[in-house]
């Protein structure tokens, strides 16, 4: 088992939300009166000071004080001295290699460095901590949740079915994703080099060779891409009587 150590939770809320038209920045959209971005802060927050969890939240570029001034108009005053702010890139692995050059000068090797995409409102206590925990024994975990649905693997040129997968072996995969400092400063500092497309930090991790564990996590911890994401969402919140708290 490995030594517990510090643990920084980077939140990234630093895309440029393309995909929600005339919506604006899905960060600043409100679910139950309270900015997207600002739910898994909350989440986050209830485990802050018995797990020792700081928050760097990645923010747009430009945008500092817009997001300095909904922490301080949503949150508590005595939390926000757990949470540093860092603004962001082009795109979602500039960002987070930001958030590890942030904290690179005091993180040690063995510290655990836990990434979620502010997009994800639901991320729930237990699943936060089940990413907690598992770095105890793994350096490189990620929740996820079988797939149910039939996928196929196309030709890129012209769409046709390229191979039929087992679904048995297939899974989808949601954030958080928790990693061992060293091994993901590690591997960001190989990608910057020459980076290529991505979406989330497991490939980056996995191109150096290194193991990747899944654990099960929440279906609902869904991602706000689109419009469509936002009716869902807003749905289940009522559904569900949802509000975002600073309890578990």
């Amino acid at each position: 088992m490995m030594e517990e150590d510090s643990k920084r939770l980077l939140i990234l809320a630093a895309g440029q939300s393309s995909r929600m038209g005339s919506l604006g920045q899905k960060q600043f959209l409100e679910l139950q009166g309270l900015p997207i971005f600002l739910w898994s802060i909350k989440t986050a927050l209830a485990l802050s000071s018995s797990y020792c969890l700081t928050i760097v939240l990645v923010h747009s570029v430009g945008d500092r004080e817009k997001y300095k001034d909904s922490l301080i108009k949503n949150l508590d005053s005595s939390s926000l001295p757990s949470i540093s702010l860092v603004e962001g890139g082009a795109s979602r692995s500039q960002s987070v290699y930001n958030g590890l050059q942030s904290i690179s000068h005091d993180a040690e090797p063995n510290d655990s460095i836990i990434i979620h995409d502010s997009a994800r409102p639901f991320l729930g206590v237990q699943d936060l901590l089940k990413v907690i925990d598992s770095l105890k024994h793994y350096s490189a975990v990620t929740l996820s949740y079988p797939v149910t649905n039939t996928i196929k693997l196309l030709k890129a040129d012209t769409q046709e079915i390229q191979a039929h997968l087992k679904r048995d072996d297939l899974r989808a995969i949601l954030t958080p994703q928790g990693f061992r400092f060293s091994v993901l400063w590690k591997a960001y500092r190989e990608f910057i080099r020459s980076p290529y497309p991505v979406t989330d930090d497991t490939e980056i991790v996995a191109k150096m060779g290194h193991p990747i564990q899944c654990i099960d996590g929440k279906k609902s911890n869904i991602k706000i891409t689109n419009p469509e994401d936002l009716l869902y969402a807003e749905f289940y919140c009522q559904k569900y009587n949802l509000k975002p708290s600073e309890k578990p």
